[in-house]
């Protein structure tokens, strides 16, 4: 009878010891369903930062060129002669439009705009620069923006489809004198938009739109650019443009081989259909993969299409290993509590050895609370060197938030007096004005360009990927962008850096390094002056150098240049507002690289930046 009873009593405690096991496995199960979804949360809004921001930057571009280029008396005045022109004055309205436009076409091109497009007030298109043969035909069936434009005579900026491409249009109304002329658009193609992404993110993308939409606009002369696409026959995948190359490591057979894999574990043809934003996870091969599905919405807010990411991604495995690991944390713990319960009902026969097992557990929770005690001490230390991060962190975005705020309501104040002064044709006024905005927006976009790398390198998602490049040809590129602000100023740059010169360092982060160091050069240099660019070798590393001839840094401000708390900037020679965190990002950046960076200036002499970096790694590929 008594066996029995003991029997039971042991029967019941496996018994709970199942229930408990069952309840853990749930309880990890959904942490680390959280864990992942939170995971696949934060890379969409990556992506999502990142395409907001090139759409931006894009629209920022175009509206430059609008501005400087389009929008003035001697296009205008052209343009307004369409009206009372027979055919052969506007074919040659149309050769004075490209004989003049032209450059600034090419320009557009190298910065991967496609479409080019000038069109009349009844939507009929009359030149397109990258087709100009072809002119006369009516839009109104598949252009919203132009019909938009048209309609309310205001600019109008989305996705749309198009006959052959789909594209990010841009569409600028054209008033002369008054009077509403038509409209013209400056778009890139949406290739050169996923492009971007793909550098940004590190992503392989493609394109795809709704079946019915292609098949309703594009038509039989421009089907050619489309192709079925395997997950879903009610998409077409939208053909990739050679001018683009690939950004990731993962080709076009992988890529192919993971959607027959997403095609095995997911309904991909109703996730298409959802527009929704979502990542999974796929492994293959032994590899772990995210494909990311992020919906495109056009001009007239309707989802049509696709943006689908594919990346090589190792995290959601690490996630799975360290879950795995507490489960099996937990199912020892809980083995051993259930074990010894058990054991101390077969085991009462002996108090003697009881007792004896009292005192070695007493023993060992004397160990673990020295240790807990121990333990406790780091944590404080830990806790306090928190405190002290989060209280520089909220400085510095209660700075970001003044100088941000700052320049947009300068913005909307002169677009105020802008819009007040066009009324009454006040030209001097508005050309005022309109430097202002411009000035100020340009200010803003570098604020913001900064603040989001500094943000991807403060919330862990920024990896470093060294490899051996040339240190000249970078700065060449850069220089092709920043060179129009130096000839504002009539300064000339000098690169004097050895075009053999290769190191080995991220290279995004060191072009954010030059491109920040350049600019603020040029702020603080006077009309006329000269800024040099030069490499100097050491053991082993190189030290880069940007120096100008400008105003200078006084020795009590020159220690608060790269420190986040001491909340330091000063305006440029035509009064360039600055928010301190172009410094403070290339110092992050140059110490995640292996290196340092320092200034020596004087006030009146100008001022060097110099910043070091490590010489190249012949056992890794360039």
């Amino acid at each position: 009878m008594m066996k029995r009873k003991k029997l039971i009593k042991i029967t019941s405690i496996v018994f709970i010891f199942l229930i408990i096991e069952s309840i853990f496995i749930i309880i990890i199960y959904n942490l680390y369903e959280t864990s992942k979804e939170k995971y696949f949360k934060e890379r969409l809004n990556s992506l999502d930062i990142n395409y907001n921001r090139i759409i931006s930057v894009y629209g920022l571009t175009s509206k430059l060129i609008f501005e400087e280029k389009i929008n003035n008396e001697q296009i205008l005045s052209l343009f307004s002669e369409i009206k009372d022109s027979d055919s052969t004055k506007k074919e040659k309205i149309r050769k004075d439009l490209h004989e003049i436009l032209q450059p600034t076409y090419k320009n557009l091109q190298q910065a991967n705009y496609r479409q080019f497009h000038f069109y009349l007030p009844d939507n009929t298109s009359f030149f397109r620069f990258h087709k100009p043969d072809k002119y006369g035909d009516n839009l109104e069936k598949i252009r919203s923006t132009v019909i938009y434009v048209n309609t309310k005579k205001a600019y109008a900026q989305g996705f749309e489809e198009g006959r052959v491409f789909s594209g990010f249009r841009y569409v600028y109304p054209l008033f002369h004198k008054n009077n509403y002329i038509g409209g013209v658009e400056i778009s890139p193609s949406f290739r050169a938009i996923t492009y971007q992404i793909e550098q940004y993110d590190k992503v392989a993308c493609e394109f795809i739109i709704l079946k019915e939409i292609v098949t309703k606009k594009v038509g039989d002369f421009g089907i050619c650019n489309y192709s079925d696409y395997i997950l879903s026959n009610n998409f077409l995948n939208e053909k990739g443009d050679s001018n683009f190359p690939a950004q990731t490591k993962i080709n076009k057979t992988s890529i192919e081989e993971l959607k027959t894999q997403l095609i095995k574990n997911y309904n991909t043809d109703e996730l298409l259909k959802k527009f929704n934003k979502k990542a999974v996870h796929i492994n293959h091969h032994e590899n772990n993969y995210i494909v990311m599905f992020y919906p495109i919405y056009n001009f007239d807010n309707e989802p049509v299409a696709h943006i689908v990411c594919f990346s090589d991604d190792n995290k959601i495995n690490h996630i799975k290993d360290a879950f795995f690991l507490y489960f099996l944390i937990g199912f020892v713990l809980i083995f051993a509590i259930v074990s010894f319960i058990i054991f101390l009902f077969l085991s009462r026969k002996n108090i003697y050895l009881k007792n004896k097992q009292i005192e070695i557990q007493k023993a060992e929770i004397l160990l673990k609370n020295k240790k807990f005690k121990k333990s406790k001490v780091k944590l404080a230390r830990k806790n306090k060197e928190l405190k002290v991060l989060n209280a520089t962190k909220n400085k510095f975005f209660s700075i970001i938030a003044h100088d941000l705020r700052n320049p947009f309501n300068t913005i909307l104040g002169f677009s105020s007096l802008l819009t007040k002064h066009i009324k009454s044709n006040k030209l001097e006024k508005i050309e005022q004005f309109a430097d202002v905005i411009s000035k100020t927006s340009e200010h803003t976009l570098n604020l913001l360009t900064n603040l989001l790398e500094w943000s991807r390198s403060q919330t862990g998602n920024l990896e470093i990927c060294n490899k051996n490049f040339n240190v000249n040809d970078l700065i060449s590129e850069e220089l092709k962008i920043l060179l129009l602000n130096a000839n504002k100023k009539n300064i000339t740059i000098k690169n004097k850096i050895d075009d053999k010169i290769i190191v080995l360092a991220d290279k995004n982060m060191i072009s954010t390094v030059i491109r920040n160091l350049i600019s603020n050069a040029i702020k603080f240099t006077n009309y006329g002056g000269k800024i040099i660019i030069n490499a100097e070798e050491k053991e082993n590393h190189f030290e880069i150098s940007v120096s100008d001839n400008g105003v200078g840094i006084s020795k009590e401000d020159i220690h608060k240049l790269f420190c986040i708390d001491k909340n330091f900037s000063t305006h440029g020679i035509n009064k360039e507002v600055g928010s301190g965190l172009g410094l403070i990002l290339c110092k992050e950046f140059v110490e995640k690289n292996g290196g340092k960076i320092w200034a020596e200036s004087q006030i009146g002499n100008g001022s060097i930046f110099k910043f070091t970096v490590q010489k190249q790694d012949y056992s890794i590929e360039s």
